[in-house]
C-alpha cells in the first residue's frame, strides 16, 4: 500500500511561497505608493490560484497521479490559510509599525468617493465613517483577512480540485 503524501508539508510549502510572494507584492504597492489603486489589488488573486495550483498538482503528482476533490480542498483550504496568515501579519505590522498613516489616507479616499457618489447626508457619511474607523482595528483587519483567505480559498481549491481531479477506478488499489 502506498503511502498518502503529507498535505501539511505540501500546504505549508506552497502557503509559504504564495505568501511571501504576496509580501513582496504588497510592499512594491506600498512604497510606490500604488496600493490605492484597487485594480492592482487583484494580482494578489493570481499568486493565490497559482499557489494553490502548484499545491495541488505535487500532491496529485506525488500520489500516483490520484486527488481527489476533497483532499484538493483540504490541501488547498490549508495552504489559503498560511498564505493568509502571512499576507494579514505582514500588513498589520506594516500599516501599524512602517507606515500608520496608510490607514488614514484610505480613510480619507472612501470620505471622499461618498462624498463623490453624492447620495448620503455629512451626517450618513460621518456615521458610515465612524463605523469603518470601528472595525479598521489591527486585530479585526487581521480577522478578516485571514478568514476571506480562508474562504476564498475553499472556493478556488474547490474549482482546481475539480479540474485536476483523478480519482483510481478501483478505491482500494491505492
Amino acid at each position: 500500500m502506498n503511502e498518502k503524501p503529507s498535505t501539511a508539508k505540501i500546504a505549508l510549502k506552497w502557503g509559504a511561497i504564495a505568501g511571501v510572494t504576496t509580501i513582496i507584492y504588497q510592499t512594491i504597492l506600498f512604497v510606490t505608493g500604488l496600493n490605492r489603486n484597487q485594480s492592482l489589488g487583484y494580482v494578489t488573486l493570481v499568486f493565490t490560484i497559482g499557489g494553490l495550483y502548484l499545491a495541488l498538482a505535487e500532491y496529485k503528482r506525488e500520489n500516483g497521479g490520484y486527488l481527489s476533490i476533497g483532499e484538493g480542498v483540504g490541501l488547498g483550504v490549508l495552504a489559503a490559510t498560511i498564505m493568509g496568515i502571512l499576507s494579514a501579519t505582514y500588513s498589520i505590522i506594516y500599516m501599524t509599525y512602517v507606515d500608520p498613516t496608510i490607514m488614514q489616507q484610505g480613510m480619507e479616499i472612501a470620505r471622499q468617493q461618498m462624498e463623490d457618489q453624492g447620495n448620503m447626508t455629512d451626517d450618513q457619511i460621518d456615521q458610515a465613517m465612524e463605523i469603518s474607523q470601528k472595525f479598521s482595528s489591527p486585530g479585526i483587519l487581521f480577522l478578516v483577512s485571514v478568514i476571506w483567505s480562508v474562504l476564498s480559498g475553499a472556493i478556488l481549491s474547490l474549482i482546481i480540485a475539480a479540474i485536476l481531479r483523478r480519482e483510481p477506478v478501483d478505491p482500494f488499489s491505492r
